[in-house]
Order: C-alpha cells, then structure tokens, then sequence
C-alpha cells in the first residue's frame, strides 16, 4: 500500500514538473544550470545561484581572448566600486549596469546589461563571491569550454599582458589604440567628447585643422551632398605649409577616414 502511494505520488509530481517547467527541465541541474534562462525557465535560479555556480570548477579562470580577459577585468573593478554598497539591491544594480557600459563592444556590453537587469540578484550574490569567469561564461561573452592549467611547458596566461586588457586610459589615448582595440565609438562617445583641450596661442596649423573639421561636418550634415571623406582630407592636407606637415596629414587621413568620420558626427573638432 505504501508502494503503491509512493508511486502516485512520484507520478503526479512529475505529471506536475512537466506541466509547470520546460520538458528538459526533468534532465536536472545538469540542464538547469547551463544559464540563466534555463534555471529560471526550470524555477532552479536560486539553486544554480547558491550551489552550482558559486562553487564552479569548470569556470575558475577566463579563456585568453581579448573580450574574456576585458569581462573579467570589468566586473572585478565593477566589484570593488559596489563592496560598500552591502544589501542595497537597486544601487548594486545600477552600478554593475555601468560597468557593462564600458565594454567597448556594443554587442557585449548589451549582453552584460541584459543579464544584469534580468538577473541582478543572482548576479550581485556571484559578485560578492568573486565569480568572474563564472559570470562570463554565463553571459555568454566567454567560451563555454573549461579553460584548463597551462602545462610546466607553457607560458601562464597573464591577465592584462593584452594591451586591450587595460581599459579606456589606452584605448582611447590615440587613434591607432581605439582601431586597434575596437573602441572607437566607446571613446568618441565617452572620452574624447567630454574631454577639454588646451589650445596653444598662435598654432595656425590646429586652427586651420578645427576649421577644416568643421567645414567638412557641414558638408556631411548636407545629405545632398557626395564626397569622398579620404580624398577631400587628403586635398585639405595639401594646404599645409611644409611638405613634411602635408604627408604626415595624408598618411593619418588615409588611414584613420572612418574614426575621423565617426569623431565628426559626435561633434568632436579638436
């Protein structure tokens, strides 16, 4: 009899997980907690929060790609700016949200935000535990493959030995470091824009640069008109007044024409 009831009951409490969670939720933690989606799609994310994941193996350290190292190096700042902050929930959120808006990658930061407004509470519990990796695996910005210890033959893999690992202070200290490290928008936006320079008296040749910019953000704002940015830069470089000034201005105008595009719709000039 008792058998009998012990079976009953086994039977309407999966009848009853089958109905309220995903069929794959009846795999078990194994599926559950692959992601966020599935622990909360499975009512497991508080589970996969308080075990799995703040107590993963797999995860203890960030593959080598550049976007790895930038997500864990961003969360550990964002971490020590909310270490003061202790239960306060809303502030917590608000500023892992702005740690997300310094990953230069449009794509990545969106995925960091979405994770965060969706899932601030398992995410706040990981902060405070310091499971970075674990953290971007789940976000999706990491490779989902276990990074394994380097071998006595290899070279250890040194966070920050990647320039693009250093955050906005080289991204945007030049032209070349915001190409190089894909962050053109994210300084144009964010940096340079609210950045004030000083000008020296009497530079002719940064006066007639401003005014070049701003004769060519008219012609770009006039949707009538077609040129092409690379050769009337190139032209505008000819007006310089040393051959030395003029072939340095065409070689940065040849090859910086699509950032120097996107400073001028940002309303940068100097």
């Amino acid at each position: 009899m008792a058998r009998a009831v012990f079976v009953i009951y086994l039977i309407a409490y999966f009848t009853i997980v089958s109905f309220a969670y995903k069929q794959e939720c009846v795999v078990g933690p194994e599926y559950w907690c692959k992601t966020f989606e599935n622990a909360q799609d499975c009512g497991a994310l508080r589970h996969c929060t308080d075990t799995v994941w703040r107590y993963d193996e797999k995860h203890t350290k960030v593959d080598s790609s550049t976007t790895c190292e930038w997500c864990e190096k961003i969360l550990e700042n964002a971490h020590k700016s909310i270490q003061h902050l202790a239960n306060n929930e809303d502030l917590i959120k608000s500023s892992l949200i702005n740690g997300c808006k310094l990953f230069p990658l449009s794509s990545v930061s969106s995925k960091c935000t979405n994770v965060v407004e969706n899932y601030g509470t398992s995410v706040a519990s990981l902060m405070k535990h310091k499971r970075y990796a674990t953290l971007c695996h789940l976000m999706s910005i990491c490779s989902n493959e276990p990074v394994t210890e380097p071998s006595t033959t290899e070279k250890p893999i040194i966070l920050g030995q990647k320039r693009c690992t250093w955050g906005p202070s080289y991204w945007c200290s030049s032209l070349s470091n915001s190409r190089e490290c894909s962050a053109i928008d994210h300084c144009s936006n964010k940096i340079w824009s609210q950045q004030s320079i000083e000008k020296k008296p009497n530079d002719n040749i940064c006066q007639y640069c401003e005014f070049t910019i701003q004769k060519l953000r008219a012609i770009v704002e006039d949707e009538k008109l077609e040129i092409s940015i690379e050769k009337w830069l190139s032209g505008a470089c000819s007006m310089l007044p040393t051959k030395e000034s003029i072939d340095e201005c065409v070689q940065m105008m040849s090859q910086y024409a699509k950032e120097i595009l996107t400073l001028i719709k940002t309303n940068i000039v100097s």
